[in-house]
């Protein structure tokens, strides 16, 4: 049991540190070793799509190169490999206890950022503060200067603390991090968290991919009306033209390279103009930026692998964690990709895979899943 404390504490801190230097994140990939527990890992068909998937993007990178690109494949590589630690690794009823209390402990000091700056006008550490319209005034950037990792952040947070029955009373804090995040985007998980946590486990999954599936075209239609191209008296949005643009274009371009992709984007590029999002390979949606850069065979490899994975066998033993957390990813993919960030995404795997370990609490999954939520 020690050995397997210190492989949680050291995947927790190797997270935590990565959230401010990206190479200190490569430290995960070391605890397994000190789990030293190889057996009984529980291979999945989904977890072969990921891996084709990957070879796939490894071989369009072989034939492509690296260019300037080092950064991006850097984080693709870390999208790959992630899975298969977590597959090794079996994460434990501790080891979701353990992100959980990274996340509210990040969260506790981004929120104290957002105060800040809301109550004085500037941010904690100097930094500009973006004055683009917001859900409430201008978009607050917390801990990292920026509304997006602000949100994704408070999204962890929000999950998190509504799923606890003593701790739900206080998932008003990361909703209002939320709003004072900004992102119109940050509007869609406001709402759907509460959604998908209610009733969570009387839900099928076709009844899930069914409201996911309408969830995501109702997202869609709403950003197309409020941009320009949408054609009625509604106010338009200037992000939601950009963002309209970027698919069509991506499309366009997918079309004349649906195998290979494109190329790499820029991720140090955030949309601004037509010009920007043309040049810089930007899609907008996980599903073409994937296509873009891979190719429609790496998309879809990687998209069947999620879902299988997602909706595997044991659907009906899942914690309120994973009941929230993947429906919310699969309606992100249509219009971002923001479960990609290093807490999220190790997050999201450690609540996935830790369906292989209630074994050795001697409890059943169930009892195991109770247990955990209402800790």
């Amino acid at each position: 049991m020690k050995r397997n404390s210190l492989s949680d504490q050291l995947l927790a801190a190797s997270v935590a540190t990565g959230l401010a230097f990206k190479f200190a994140a490569l430290a995960m990939l070391a605890a397994p070793l000190l789990r030293w527990k190889f057996d009984h890992v529980k291979w999945r068909t989904g977890h072969a799509f990921l891996l084709l998937s990957a070879l796939w993007g490894a071989t369009i990178v072989a034939y492509r190169g690296i260019g300037d690109a080092r950064s991006f494949l850097l984080q693709q590589s870390f999208l790959w490999v992630v899975p298969f630690v977590m597959l090794v690794y079996r994460p434990s009823k501790h080891t979701v206890e353990s992100f959980r209390s990274l996340i509210y402990g990040v969260f506790a000091v981004d929120l104290a950022f957002n105060l800040y700056a809301m109550f004085t006008g500037v941010d904690l550490l100097g930094r500009t503060i973006d004055e683009r319209e917001g859900l409430a005034g201008a978009r607050l950037g917390g801990l990292f200067g920026h509304s997006f990792y602000s949100g994704s952040i408070s999204m962890l947070a929000y999950i998190f603390l509504i799923c606890g029955k003593r701790t739900r009373w206080l998932a008003i804090l990361p909703a209002a991090n939320l709003i004072m995040a900004g992102s119109f985007r940050f509007a869609i998980p406001l709402v759907l968290v509460p959604y998908f946590f209610w009733r969570w486990q009387r839900r099928g999954r076709a009844s899930e991919l069914r409201q996911v599936v309408v969830i995501s075209a109702i997202t869609v239609l709403a950003i197309v009306v409020t941009s320009s191209f949408g054609g009625l008296a509604l106010e338009v949005n200037p992000a939601n033209d950009l963002r309209v643009f970027a698919w069509a274009n991506a499309m366009d371009e997918i079309a004349h390279s649906p195998w290979s992709g494109v190329g790499y984007p820029n991720v140090k590029i955030e949309s601004g103009n037509a010009d920007v999002i043309r040049e810089n390979l930007i899609g907008e949606s996980w599903y073409l930026s994937s296509a873009l850069t891979f190719g429609v065979p790496y998309m879809i490899a990687r998209l069947a692998g999620l879902l299988l994975i997602f909706y595997r066998g044991g659907f009906e033993n899942r914690s309120a964690y994973e009941a929230v957390l993947v429906p919310i990813v699969l309606v992100d993919l249509v219009y971002g990709q923001a479960f990609e960030g290093l807490l999220f995404y190790a997050t999201l795997w450690v609540v996935i895979d830790h369906q292989a370990t209630d074994e050795e609490s001697g409890q059943s999954p169930v009892q195991a899943r109770k247990k955990l939520v209402s800790a």
